[in-house]
């Protein structure tokens, strides 16, 4: 089976529509999508949409994924001067774009995590940043003590949020990051992971 995780879309349809058109090329059975389908881009709601209408899709909470939700209820758990400051307008207005359209609350469905298991092969855990900590990238600059807290038993992990693709080892354990498929963080498209 291959399976292809992705993540950091941003509501930007374009690139998730080049790279699902990638993923069909190359005949993939499974796609995750590791957080941040929302936020920053302009279709945050057709993103969720396109996605939400694939067969074989699994999805993992990300941070921006949350935010929107806590932006709409104004939750005490984000700082109050955000809600005036400009910087959060898009924000503002994708929360809207999204609770217009039923769709705000259908992240809460989604589990932090997922694991991979395949006879043989290492045990894969995927998820957005660490397993207890959505905002927590894991990366080449994440100490060795904290991947080997995050990997517990598992000999792979594939996390996203930091909009950056990495592939390291740490001592027995495989570090991946999945880049971001709508933001990248050196301005270039990147690649879903894909096995």
């Amino acid at each position: 089976m291959r399976v292809a995780v992705l993540a950091d879309i941003h509501g930007n349809l374009s690139a998730l529509r080049a790279t699902l058109a990638d993923l069909r090329r190359r005949d993939v059975d499974r796609i995750i999508v590791n957080g941040d389908l929302v936020n920053r881009g302009p279709d945050s709601a057709a993103v969720m949409h396109e996605l939400l209408a694939l067969d074989g899709v699994t999805f993992i909470l990300g941070n921006h994924d949350d935010l929107l939700r806590l932006w709409q209820e104004r939750s005490d758990n984000l700082p109050s001067d955000w809600f005036t400051d400009p910087f959060w307008e898009a924000t503002a207005w994708n929360a809207e774009q999204l609770d217009r359209g039923g769709l705000l609350y259908v992240p809460q469905d989604w589990a932090l995590t997922e694991t991979l298991h395949a006879p043989g092969l290492p045990d894969v855990q995927v998820a957005h940043g660490t397993p207890d900590n959505y905002r927590e990238g894991v990366s080449d600059r994440t100490s060795a003590e904290r991947l080997r807290e995050v990997a517990g038993l598992h000999g792979v992990i594939v996390g996203s949020h930091i909009h950056r693709p990495v592939i390291h080892r740490s001592g027995d354990t495989l570090v991946l990051n999945t880049g971001g498929v709508g933001v990248s963080s050196d301005g270039t498209p990147e690649r879903p992971i894909c096995c």
